[in-house]
């Protein structure tokens, strides 16, 4: 009886061990006075605390918590900056008077086969557009039909009568891009009558031909024969230059009215030019399009 006394006792022993206030197991073996050692997996360094299910695995901004994964970073998406004459519909940006499914605002869909001419569902396009895909547009000036169907000018170009063109070679009227540059071609002794056409020094560049001399009216400066009237780079005189607020007039530079600009020599108002809309050289065109408020607006 002495001995299963003592065997209880000391599996009593190991039960209340196994079972201590900080929830581990622990268990090395028994000591030589019957008593059970604590030094096995207990105690905060496994199971608790930082370390295992604190901030560093499950806790914290580190894996689950705060903004490193699903916080404001991933949660607080914005919308696209959309270009001029576009709408954004569906954090997407379209332009309202030819998508078929954003005809005049967001999600006016057209009925299949109805157009979208000019932000409305039609049977057909209006005079001067081109039925693509549904889309009645201008063959002249859209960059996703420049000149044909399907057509898409690459980022940056921008369609000009119907030809895709980089942004650093459009050129305001009267001037054609050569290479990177803008030049006048009537006078330019460099790129006379066409790109690369050279005059020999002593010529100049006569209404654009190469010449002895320069034509009746007109005047050399630099091997250039300008008019010294109405040229704004040489006004009056050669290098006589007006700014971009005046004109050439009689051979003077006078200012333009309050709230024009200077485009190609002439005094027009940004605001309202279908020449010149926005922005020198901006054109409005195709289906009865006009310059409202800088920008080109469909009937």
């Amino acid at each position: 009886m002495l001995r299963k006394s003592l065997v209880m006792v000391a599996l009593s022993s190991l039960v209340f061990a196994g079972c201590g206030d900080d929830g581990a197991a622990t268990d090395t073996g028994t000591g030589g006075d019957g008593s059970v050692t604590d030094t096995g997996t207990g105690g905060d360094s496994s199971t608790t605390g930082d370390a295992t299910t604190g901030d560093a695995t499950t806790g914290g901004d580190a894996t689950t918590g705060g903004d490193a994964t699903t916080g404001d970073a991933m949660m607080d998406a914005t919308a696209p900056t959309c270009g001029m004459g576009e709408t954004e519909c569906d954090m997407m940006c379209v332009n309202t008077d030819t998508d078929i499914d954003h005809c005049g605002g967001c999600g006016m869909a057209c009925t299949d086969p109805q157009v979208c001419d000019m932000g409305g569902c039609a049977d057909a396009c209006s005079g001067g557009l081109t039925e693509c895909d549904r889309s009645c547009v201008d063959l002249m000036t859209s960059n996703e039909h420049c000149g044909e169907c399907g057509n898409n000018c690459t980022m940056g170009d921008s369609c000009v009568d119907g030809t895709c063109t980089p942004a650093m070679m459009m050129c305001p009227g009267g001037l054609e891009a050569c290479g990177d540059a803008c030049v006048d071609t009537e006078s330019d002794p460099a790129n006379c009558g066409d790109c690369g056409t050279t005059c020999t020094d002593p010529q100049v560049c006569s209404e654009g031909g190469c010449e002895d001399a320069c034509a009746d009216g007109l005047t050399e400066c630099s091997r250039a024969c300008v008019d010294t009237n109405s040229d704004p780079a040489n006004c009056g005189d050669c290098g006589t230059t007006c700014s971009d607020t005046e004109v050439c007039t009689d051979g003077s530079c006078v200012g333009c009215a309050a709230g024009e600009t200077s485009c190609d020599g002439t005094c027009v108002d940004l605001m309202t030019d279908n020449d010149n809309c926005g922005s020198c050289g901006t054109m409005c065109r195709g289906g009865g399009r006009t310059c409202v408020d800088g920008s080109c607006t469909r009937p």
